[in-house]
């Protein structure tokens, strides 16, 4: 499942589409009426689309006044595109900090695919089985092209 399916499950806020390679996308999603954004990127731009004009809103209202290409704007495209936070933080430090580069992963949960730093996966996992409305299932880690799943455990309280 890629991050297009998810969106439509619901299992993504929204989904970040580009101009350059998913124009199909874009059109239906236009013609299902999801409330959207575009945002003028090189390579032709894209159009984020979001669950409800609500979400779109809070976005727009978060994004006002922040700078293109910056760290803010990685985050809250982070944030409302379903990404762990810390996730989000290591993409947008990984641009200015070499050293990061050897530990880039590549998660995958449910077609919701980003970035993350491999020292993070129990906590990435954990925010995603706590935060993404779907079945639990195992994240998927792709770490120098060795693919390994984590798989959620139960928790048992004894009272």
């Amino acid at each position: 499942m890629g991050g297009y399916s998810a969106f439509l499950q619901g299992y993504k806020p929204s989904f970040l589409a580009s101009h350059m390679y998913e124009k199909n996308e874009i059109v239906k999603l236009h013609a299902m009426g999801y409330p959207n954004v575009f945002i003028d990127h090189e390579y032709g731009g894209s159009t984020i689309f979001f669950a409800s004009s609500q979400l779109k809103n809070s976005y727009i209202a978060e994004m006002n006044g922040v700078e293109m290409n910056s760290r803010e704007e990685i985050l809250i495209i982070g944030k409302y595109l379903g990404y762990p936070p810390i996730a989000s933080e290591f993409f947008a430090d990984v641009r200015y900090k070499e050293e990061l580069e050897a530990k880039r992963a590549f998660f995958n949960y449910y077609g919701i695919n980003f970035v993350g730093n491999v020292e993070d996966s129990e906590e990435i996992a954990d925010w995603l089985w706590s935060n993404v409305p779907a079945p639990l299932a195992p994240v998927e880690v792709n770490y120098k092209k060795e693919l390994k799943q984590i798989h959620p455990v139960h928790m048992v309280v004894a009272r």
